[in-house]
């Protein structure tokens, strides 16, 4: 069986619990780095301090 299509890339939050309008202010601040992550890795995991790559 061939496959046309990469897998699919996954950006995990691992933020813990917060208000949904919180959650937006956090991803519209962070957007930049997690997109450029997730075009070079095929997991991004986004933690409250950092973000992480992994291939």
């Amino acid at each position: 069986m061939v496959h046309s299509n990469p897998p699919p890339k996954v950006i995990h939050f691992k933020i813990g619990n917060m208000r949904y309008a919180d959650f937006r202010k956090f991803v519209y601040q962070h957007w930049e780095k997690i997109a450029f992550y997730s075009l070079n890795y095929k997991l991004v995991l986004v933690y409250p301090h950092s973000i992480e790559g992994i291939r």
